[in-house]
């Protein structure tokens, strides 16, 4: 459907069928020209304001914590604050200029807007997920290597990673979204539209685009998941005790004797923390409790430290996980059947993937 303003033919989102037919639009005054009904433009509005308003204020907060309470400021949360970063301004910026796209049923704003809103929202989308792999990445490198790990916990190996995980989603999405119209030459986006021009200029780009933004990135998060579950199993095997069975004590007393050998994982590599000038101060006390790295036992403390927050991230790195599958599968699976078979699938349905 064609929703004319003044002089331009705008093709709007929703066709005649979804949410209305065009006499009911017509004849109803509880209706959006080219939009969505009323009734269904209140829910989609409530709903994406609630969505914005908890992924902003929830990220906030988590900042606000961290701010307030130095002890949280440890090597693993540096990368739990950059992937807050990006979900404040995927929530903050693209998803309420997204709701308005959606409840209006046409794109109101620029072009301009609009390029800058396609780059953020791909762009700012990848990189949470590209954190989530540099999160799964340390946690796997952290069980699997735990001396050489503990070396890197510094704050500027966590800026070198976090650095490469900005710069590659606004790299491949600058010239993939931003800068392709231009490139082009000229711009094919359709009047009232606002959707990648790589969808109509280029169908092989479409079908790579998901695997970039969503399967490959996956791939590799379920690979080091699945070496950390192994990693995780096998150490709680190897820290049972084993004991051996009971041997013949061959002698004069005719008494058996039997032998109890502790098998348990390379504990050694997590030793003598306190010597180790990669332990940052903050990570140094949090870990020491308060009790001098002199004293004994407090090696021990230290171990059972990093464990406890080895757990807790590997805990967080799972519902990360879920919440990535959760919000970036639909698209993902639908883009290459729609680049394909655009007829296959409708387009609102696309849409709200």
């Amino acid at each position: 459907m064609d929703y004319v303003d003044g002089s331009m033919s705008l093709v709007t989102l929703w066709p005649d069928t979804f949410f209305g037919t065009e006499t009911s639009r017509s004849s109803s005054s509880s209706s959006n020209s080219g939009g969505l009904l009323f009734e269904a433009s209140i829910i989609v509005a409530v709903v994406s304001t609630l969505v914005s308003f908890i992924t902003v204020v929830g990220n906030i907060f988590v900042f606000y914590i961290i701010y307030t309470d130095k002890r949280l400021l440890t090597y693993t949360n540096y990368y739990i604050l950059a992937l807050s970063a990006s979900d404040i301004v995927a929530g903050g910026f693209t998803m309420p200029l997204y709701s308005v796209y959606w409840i209006l049923g046409y794109w109101p704003f620029s072009d301009m807007l609009c390029d800058v809103y396609l780059y953020a929202n791909q762009a700012f989308m990848h990189i949470s997920i590209i954190m989530i792999v540099t999160i799964a990445y340390d946690r796997w490198d952290a069980l699997e290597h735990p001396l050489q790990h503990l070396k890197r916990r510094t704050l500027s190996h966590a800026i070198k990673l976090i650095s490469i995980s900005y710069i590659i989603p606004l790299l491949i999405w600058l010239f993939a979204s931003f800068l392709w119209p231009y490139l082009k030459g000229s711009r094919n986006i359709l009047a009232g539209r606002c959707y990648p021009q790589y969808v109509a200029d280029s169908f092989i780009f479409l079908l790579f685009a998901p695997i970039i933004f969503f399967w490959a990135p996956f791939v590799i998060i379920c690979v080091l998941y699945a070496r950390i579950y192994q990693i995780i199993r096998r150490t709680r095997i190897l820290q049972k005790p084993y004991r051996l069975p009971a041997a013949e004590h061959v002698g004069t007393t005719g008494k058996s004797t039997s032998m109890a050998v502790v098998v348990t994982k390379k504990a050694s590599e997590y030793k003598n923390v306190n010597d180790n000038p990669a332990f940052s101060k903050d990570e140094e006390h949090d870990a020491s409790d308060g009790s001098g790295s002199d004293q004994p036992g407090a090696n021990s403390v230290h171990n059972d430290k990093l464990h406890k927050e080895n757990r807790r991230a590997n805990r967080t790195l799972t519902l990360i996980l879920i919440a990535m599958v959760i919000s970036s599968l639909p698209w993902s699976a639908l883009a290459p059947v729609y680049g394909s078979c655009s007829s296959c699938i409708p387009l609102a349905l696309y849409q709200v993937g």
